[in-house]
């Protein structure tokens, strides 16, 4: 037998689940993202660090 307090949690689930279900699917994409540019960047840490020199030296080639 369900007491109120029970009804109430159960509307309250089934009102927000979708809510919960999708700011967990944030933030499983966020985390899927960060670990692979975290694996990315242990590969080509050089390659990433001389890009980000040359951009912030601004040495592009002038026409």
């Amino acid at each position: 037998m369900l007491t109120k307090v029970d009804n109430r949690m159960l509307s309250l689930y089934q009102k927000y689940w979708r809510t919960v279900f999708d700011i967990g699917i944030i933030a499983l994409t966020v985390w899927l993202v960060m670990y692979v540019f975290s694996y990315l960047y242990n590969i080509a840490t050089p390659v990433f660090v001389l890009l980000s020199y040359f951009c912030v030296s601004n040495r592009w080639p002038k026409d």
